[in-house]
């Protein structure tokens, strides 16, 4: 039952709910490279903010991430070995790839949505009480449509952004709670 929901949302994001118009939007929100700006002026921020440890912030952010990548990689993708639907000879020629080839390692969990949603609520777990409300909210607007963008080009299905949100989130929920238990914020 799940994994036809899963199909059906997929269908209806990838199939249904587009537009043309969009179409180069959730290509860009789709490209790592292009993300760049945004995480730099974010770093900027919270350099400003923190100033003093900011060094360490960073450390310990960057092993975080790198810390739900390996384990995206090496435990989860290699135990449900999920293919993504750009993969799936039944569906190949019913899916919008909105871009040149698909990955080529399995989909579940989305590695964009769990380094994302990882980072940023390292961030928030970490600079709640130093950041804005309206500036965690807008980061919180452009994951999301990072992750968004991932189903609607074709390239993963929802319950693998959806996985790799609960990955980050989880991962770094612990990350914080350490880094916070072992270094004096503000």
């Amino acid at each position: 039952m799940f994994q036809h929901l899963d199909n059906k949302l997929f269908e209806l994001i990838n199939q249904k709910w587009v537009n043309p118009n969009f179409d180069f939007l959730m290509i860009y929100f789709s490209q790592v490279k292009n993300w760049y700006l945004f995480y730099t002026i974010l770093v900027v921020v919270i350099f400003f903010k923190r100033r003093n440890d900011t060094w360490r912030w960073l450390i310990v952010a960057y092993l975080n991430m790198f810390l739900i990548y390996e384990i995206n990689n090496q435990i989860v993708k290699k135990i449900f070995q999920q293919l993504r639907p750009c993969d799936d000879t039944n569906l190949i020629s019913k899916i919008r790839l909105l871009v040149d080839h698909c990955p080529d390692n399995f989909g579940f969990t989305s590695m964009q949505s769990s380094i994302n949603f990882g980072f940023i609520f390292f961030l928030y777990f970490t600079n709640s009480k130093i950041l804005s409300k309206y500036m965690l909210f807008f980061i919180f607007m452009y994951v999301i449509a990072i992750s968004y963008s991932q189903i609607y080009i074709g390239v993963h299905y929802p319950k693998d952004v959806l996985g790799g949100a609960v990955l980050g989130s989880f991962v770094s929920f612990i990350t914080a709670r350490l880094y916070l238990l072992n270094f004096k914020t503000k």
